[in-house]
């Protein structure tokens, strides 16, 4: 169930980058899903020209906070966008704020399917 509870709080859409939102602090698994999203909605510079395209983005995280194995599983023809989540992604990498989870709640965040919401 918390599995799913993570994956439905990672699914929410990220919004462009127009203004820079605040981190939160990471000390349970709905505050650290709102962090994931802020880094990497920080770190996506894509023309607004794509406002309104979805990717979606499969990723694991190691016991480091790092992200491993990232592919983007949507189909939407547009490598611009797809290539641009991938590299915001990797900038917001690490997520060294897992570290500080216990280990039941940090296993949930092992295995991400994140939609970004440009």
């Amino acid at each position: 169930m918390r599995l799913i509870l993570a994956i439905f709080f990672l699914s929410l859409c990220i919004g462009c980058t127009s203004t820079t939102k605040p981190l939160v602090e990471c000390i349970n698994v709905e505050s650290c899903s709102a962090l994931i999203q802020n880094k990497i909605s920080n770190n996506l510079d894509v023309d607004e020209n794509f406002k309104g395209e979805v990717i979606v983005i499969n990723f694991k995280i190691n016991d480091y906070g790092e992200v491993r194995n990232a592919k983007v599983i949507s189909n939407s023809g547009k490598k611009y966008i797809e290539l641009k989540g991938l590299e915001a992604l990797n900038r917001a990498s690490p997520f060294n704020e897992l570290l500080n989870l216990n280990s039941k709640d940090f296993e949930q965040f092992k295995n991400i399917k994140l939609n970004i919401e440009i």
